[in-house]
């Protein structure tokens, strides 16, 4: 009857480690579950931020690209507003109204004009058309905008065309 118990224990014993081996092993399989898990919603996150950039930069391309067709209905309505004389000032004040709207909705945009006159000359944003002697020796100061030129988001969508000044 002795051995009977000892072979009972014995079993018990082994069927004991068998249970500890499966618990411990447990554990380790639901961390790399987490861990997967984790990961994955990492990766997820990071797509869907490159989504965001990729939409943003299309939008941006699709915008400028309005801009830039839209430029010269504004360089004609200026010079509209600049020969309009005071007969007209009806007309005028229309061209006004409509410039302004226009130009609230592109500077909404993104759109800006690159203020030229009196600035130094700077060849990233200004296009030199004409040149003006300066008796008093000043070098490359725009005195005059030919045609306004624009950024959009701090990117040149046209220079401005200017006449600059050249020192004797």
């Amino acid at each position: 009857m002795v051995k009977e118990i000892d072979i009972t224990v014995e079993q018990d014993h082994q069927n004991g480690d068998d249970t500890r081996s499966e618990e411990s092993s447990a554990p380790c399989e639901s961390d790399q579950y987490l861990d997967q898990l984790q990961r994955l919603q990492a990766e997820f996150e990071n797509y869907r931020k490159r989504n965001q950039r990729r939409e943003e930069q299309l939008t941006d391309q699709i915008r400028s690209q309005v801009c830039k067709q839209l430029l010269p209905v504004i360089d004609d309505m200026e010079r509209a507003l600049a020969h309009a004389g005071g007969e007209e000032e009806t007309i005028r004040s229309g061209l006004e109204m409509v410039h302004g709207n226009l130009m609230s909705i592109l500077t909404g945009m993104g759109l800006e004009a690159i203020e030229a006159a009196g600035q130094l000359f700077d060849p990233r944003i200004h296009e030199a058309v004409m040149v003006d002697i300066d008796p008093r020796g000043r070098d490359e100061i725009v005195t005059e905008e030919l045609q306004r030129g624009y950024l959009f988001k701090d990117r040149l969508l046209r220079p401005a065309k200017v006449k600059v000044t050249k020192g004797n």
